[in-house]
């Protein structure tokens, strides 16, 4: 490789990589805010770089955007929407994953989609319910430390039934798993990690455990000052709980 490429070659990496950061905080905010349009807007933007690019790294940020819409989809109570939000989600992740076969969040991004459509009708559990679960082994298997397989084990664990292998016990710990996995990475505008924070805050309330869940809200908040679902509302429910 020339010199003139292998500049060529750095600037593109470069920009490719502030683009997809800006991209992460749009990402952020949207998650915060619960704001559709700016899911919408964020995915527009990846998409069109994509058509002009072919960067598969792309279709997983595409991907991870319209799963993160779900969510807020969910807390809008916009299940049509939500729907949507899956499909697309899903058909970026699989378009990913036949470039990137073995790549472990890639794996880990579909099982979390599967979980979603399952959320939203549950007679999809006995068929999606198994292609999550050999997804996340497969995830971890490639790779230990992907947080994100983790994240969905533990979500999982929360809001399976216990008489179908569901356990809040076990959430915990996987949720706790997801923590320190994300904690070894770039926490900045990471909206994953809050959402994995929110969720074991979420399992150690439920389970009585409200000092836990108290030290892991705050750990939330020390992340983002103006987090308000935590801010107004969990971080209160478990201090009134510890009152009582």
């Amino acid at each position: 490789m020339n010199n003139n490429l292998l500049l060529l070659c750095c600037t593109l990496l470069f920009v490719t990589s502030a683009y997809t950061q800006g991209i992460q905080e749009q990402y952020y905010q949207a998650y915060l805010e619960n704001d559709l349009p700016a899911w919408d807007n964020a995915i527009a933007q990846l998409s069109r770089g994509y058509e002009q690019s072919n960067d598969s790294e792309l279709l997983l940020q595409i991907a991870k955007g319209a799963y993160g819409a779900i969510g807020s989809c969910f807390a809008l109570q916009d299940m049509e929407k939500a729907a949507d939000y899956a499909d697309q989600a899903e058909e970026y992740t699989l378009l990913y994953l036949e470039e990137e076969e073995n790549c472990p969040e890639g794996k880990a991004l579909l099982a979390g989609i599967y979980g979603m459509k399952i959320g939203l009708k549950p007679i999809r559990g006995m068929m999606l319910g198994p292609k999550s679960g050999r997804l996340l082994r497969e995830a971890t298997k490639i790779d230990d430390d992907c947080a994100l397989a983790y994240y969905h084990m533990g979500t999982s664990a929360y809001n399976t039934p216990a008489t179908w292998g569901g356990s809040i016990e076990n959430a915990a710990t996987y949720l706790a798993q997801a923590k320190e996995r994300y904690q070894k990475t770039e926490l900045e505008h990471n909206w994953m990690y809050l959402n994995t924070l929110v969720w074991l805050g979420m399992s150690h309330h439920k389970l009585g455990q409200y000092d836990q869940a108290e030290e892991v809200f705050e750990l939330a908040l020390e992340q983002e000052p103006n987090f308000g679902w935590v801010k107004y509302k969990l971080l209160p429910a478990t201090q009134e709980a510890q009152s009582n």
